[in-house]
């Protein structure tokens, strides 16, 4: 592993002003370049995230039914009672959350309120989470210029949702999602 570079006595005060800054709930200094709506757009992420994930389905489906035809079992959620699978929360890749995210913008639902409810939700499944890692992650980043951290852009689906939400119109979202990322992988 790669040791951290050693920061002069000025970018340290630099960094540690940065982070007062944020803590104390003060707007960051406005970078140049795109915000990462501009980014999304751009690269037509939303349909490539959402081709990805149609395609992952379609695998898990078919799947799923040669499992049930092999066992002689009927598997369905129409007469389900059992409290399984669909009220298990889900851990996700960033990129997974963009579909949502990107519909709630369009449907005009992004609110205070809606963001306050996905921060509360994100706090309660955090430790009940189920992992899948998806190869769609790598080529988003990429596109994004996502940084490099240790770990992944992860999270329970309100966290990533909210991530998306509250990025979408920064030029800062590179530094701002590695932050949230570091701190993120460092409770895990």
């Amino acid at each position: 592993m790669q040791g951290r570079k050693k920061l002069t006595p000025a970018q340290q005060a630099k960094r540690d002003a940065k982070r007062l800054k944020r803590a104390e709930g003060a707007p960051p200094e406005a970078k140049a370049g795109p915000t990462l709506r501009a980014l999304v757009a751009r690269d037509d992420l939303v349909r490539v995230v959402g081709k990805a994930t149609r395609a992952l389905i379609e695998q898990a489906t078919a799947h799923t039914e040669a499992v049930a035809k092999t066992h002689l079992r009927v598997i369905t959620c129409h007469a389900c009672t059992e409290p399984g699978c669909c009220n298990l929360p889900i851990e996700m890749m960033f990129h997974e959350a963009l579909p949502a995210a990107d519909r709630i913008r369009r449907d005009g639902r992004d609110t205070p309120a809606l963001r306050a409810q996905l921060a509360e939700s994100a706090r309660v499944d955090a430790d009940a989470v189920l992992r899948e890692v998806w190869q769609t992650a790598k080529v988003v980043d990429r596109a994004l210029g996502l940084a490099h951290i240790e770990g992944r852009y992860t999270g329970v689906l309100p966290r990533m949702v909210l991530w998306w939400l509250e990025t979408f119109d920064r030029t800062d979202f590179v530094d701002v999602l590695a932050d949230w990322g570091r701190a993120a992988n460092a409770r895990a």
